[in-house]
């Protein structure tokens, strides 16, 4: 639910939302009593059909994702 007042319906500016934020949380389920947060670089297509993000490989947390 997004209360009327906080709705963004128009593409071109929730483009331009997720590009002036750059970074985001990837979130998973690491244990199966914790979750595992990490800050990542984030990317998206003109499309907005695909989202990239950016793990350094010493970052452990990518190796607990399937």
């Amino acid at each position: 639910y997004v209360p009327g007042p906080n709705a963004v319906d128009d593409p071109t500016v929730v483009l331009e939302l997720l590009r002036s934020a750059g970074v985001g949380h990837l979130v998973s389920g690491g244990s199966a009593d914790a979750l595992e947060s990490t800050v990542l670089p984030f990317v998206v297509d003109d499309e907005m059909t695909t989202l990239r993000a950016h793990f350094a490989r010493a970052n452990p947390h990518w190796r607990t994702l399937d």
